[in-house]
């Protein structure tokens, strides 16, 4: 993950409670400094002086245009303080902070930390240089996250309350905070979410009537019960015996349903599986050995991820007792959770984990049971003669000629540790090169030769897509490349679904409204041969990356077995270093430069020209930039 310098923006405040010590609204008074100082803990304290602070009212900030009193930019912290008045401890009975927090936040009552937000640090002290370990999503910085609190920790009289929020680091564009308290909520539906610790199994919901936690020691006993939205209805889940890892090729079945992209949305998905004949009314598998796609993208947005998760991973125990099979295959934003990076998760979610306790980076961790069965998930899929992954193949995957057992590995490598190997990076980069990143298919930024070349090297026909969004299913590239992204929340909106459907040899747009349901015939399988690869003369010859240091990877295409010689040069034409000279088989290659000379001495930053000679036969010459 990329590192950053962390800041602070720390905000503290007392409120004043008078007849009715619950209810106060944002927008309220606050003293604040805002001259970047450490004020240490004594800010949070009952007898701390804030008489040369200045006043202002809610909501406070800057960067976002809609701040009442806009604090100054550029500071690690900020703080802000009122007194809290509590006439009738008697009357206190449930207390419930609503807290706007871009982007992060610790609570403290009487100099006593209450709570903090779940992209703080979870342990370990809070100072005023304490950053958040990511950024609050965009569409979440003015959302009042809700916060439970004890009414023991008030006293009869003046109290003091806390808060500092902090911003992720010195760059941080914009941050605000408001407040209030009331003493009704109503929770949001969420889990169960499955932890094993200390020898228990702990299970963690969110239910009507707020947080609640069951332990277990024998998990034989453990009947995971998943709610709808306003508890419409429900479905139950046993824990499995074992995990295992996925294999990475498959055989075709003889019929399939695939889709993508759900992200949460439980209504939608069941009515695509129910209609399709995937599900019956009970939410049970009766597709019998068919087998279910999904190519990615569960994670965020949506309301009931947690929920979804566990349909299908009830889905798939039952699916394998009929001779069936379900594919997760892992997308960008379930990656993007794995390996803390929260810029998408919604606000039901962040607020959720800390009802519970919990934090984002530990509901899917390696000790959980979501967690454990997405490490057993594969990021790119063969199911001969079709392959399935989540963004696309790029030309840099494809020249490092992986088997797709190792493209998996590195994939599931990265869900728990960074990658520092070339082709780790590389199968799990950006929207450059990675696997579940990359858009170029998608967004037609290949050739057809580069296609094709693509799916000869994997010895594929087809590849099938998710990640970019089209109005429906869209070949691409004579068929290559088929992109199954719809539109799922839109399309329910409006009253139907659609997902891509096979059968005996042929693939089949899927729709259903309801009540009409159709499969509409898109195009054959059983005549799919080696792909047919177009004259071409520059071979796609170019590296990555480019600029470099210090190394970079330069790759070609070849369409037959041929001499091949790649040479650098400098620009007044003499030759650097050859790196290849030899027989290649037909496809894609890579080959690493590592930006020295023919005796391997390092060289100095400039531009240097690489060039492709077949067969005797100058091809390709294009330039990379080494700088040091």
């Amino acid at each position: 993950m990329k590192k950053i310098a962390f800041v602070v923006l720390i905000l503290c405040f007392v409120l004043v409670l008078f007849a009715d010590p619950l209810f106060f609204s944002e927008g309220s008074e606050w003293k604040y400094m805002d001259d970047g100082s450490d004020q240490g803990t004594d800010w949070r304290e009952v007898d701390f002086d804030d008489s040369e602070w200045s006043a202002g009212f809610a909501q406070f900030g800057f960067g976002d245009g809609d701040e009442t009193t806009v604090v100054e930019s550029g500071h690690i912290c900020y703080y802000f303080r009122k007194v809290v008045d509590v006439e009738d401890i008697n009357s206190l009975e449930n207390v419930f902070f609503e807290i706007v927090h871009d982007d992060g936040m610790v609570l403290y009552i009487n100099g006593v930390e209450i709570v903090r937000s779940s992209l703080m640090p979870q342990t370990g002290e809070i100072t005023y240089l304490t950053g958040t370990t990511t950024y609050i999503p965009t569409a979440d910085e003015n959302s009042f996250f809700l916060y439970p609190v004890d009414i023991s920790y008030f006293v009869q009289g003046e109290n003091t309350i806390a808060v500092s929020v902090h911003n992720q680091n010195t760059s941080s564009s914009d941050i605000s905070f408001d407040c209030r308290v009331t003493d009704t909520i109503t929770y949001k539906l969420d889990g169960p979410y499955v932890f094993y610790r200390n020898d228990e199994i702990v299970v963690k919901t969110i239910e009507v009537d707020g947080p609640q936690t069951y332990t277990y020691t024998d998990p034989t006993s453990v009947e995971l019960i998943c709610r709808f939205p306003d508890e419409a209805d429900s479905f139950y889940v046993n824990l499995k015996e074992e995990l295992i890892i996925e294999e990475s090729s498959f055989t075709l079945p003889q019929k399939f349903l695939a889709t993508s992209d759900i992200e949460g949305n439980l209504e939608a998905f069941i009515m695509l599986l129910s209609d399709a004949d995937v599900i019956n009314e009970d939410y049970e598998w009766i597709f019998g050995d068919g087998h279910l796609f999904f190519v990615g993208d569960m994670f965020d947005r949506g309301e009931n991820v947690t929920e979804c998760l566990w349909l299908l991973y009830k889905l798939e125990a039952e699916a394998e007792a009929q001779g069936g099979k379900i594919h997760f295959v892992i997308g960008n934003h379930d990656m993007m959770n794995l390996i803390f990076d929260f810029r998408y998760v919604g606000s039901k979610y962040i607020l959720n984990a800390q009802l519970m306790g919990e934090t984002l980076e530990s509901v899917y961790a390696d000790d959980t049971e979501l967690g454990r069965w997405l490490r057993t998930k594969n990021i790119i899929e063969k199911v001969s003669p079709l392959i399935f992954v989540h963004g696309g193949i790029s030309p840099a995957v494809a020249a490092l000629n992986l088997s797709f057992d190792m493209m998996n590995y590195w994939g599931r490598y990265r869900m728990d540790d960074e990658c520092t190997t070339y082709e780790g990076q590389t199968i799990n980069g950006g929207s450059d090169t990675g696997l579940y990143w990359y858009r170029g298919m998608a967004e037609e930024d290949l050739t057809q030769h580069e296609v094709g070349g693509i799916l000869n090297t994997f010895d594929a026909g087809k590849v099938i897509i998710g990640h970019t969004v089209f109005n429906e299913i869209t070949f691409l590239y004579n068929e290559a490349v088929v992109c199954i992204d719809l539109d799922h929340e839109d399309n329910f909106q409006a009253g139907f679904m659609e997902a891509l459907y096979y059968e005996n040899g042929d693939l089949y747009n899927f729709y259903t409204n309801g009540t009409d349901i159709s499969y509409t015939y898109l195009t054959g399988l059983t005549d799919i041969e080696e792909n047919e690869i177009p004259e071409n003369t520059n071979f796609d010859l170019y590296s990555y990356p480019n600029p470099f240091n210090p190394t970079t990877s330069i790759m070609f295409s070849i369409q037959n077995d041929s001499k091949v010689e790649l040479a650098i040069y400098n620009l007044k034409g003499q030759r650097i270093k050859i790196l290849a000279q030899n027989e290649f088989a037909k496809g894609f290659h890579s080959i690493i430069w590592n930006g020295d000379d023919e005796n391997n001495n390092p060289i100095s930053s400039g531009i240097y020209l690489y060039k492709l000679n077949i067969n005797g036969k100058t091809e390709s010459v294009n330039k990379c930039l080494l700088l040091k």
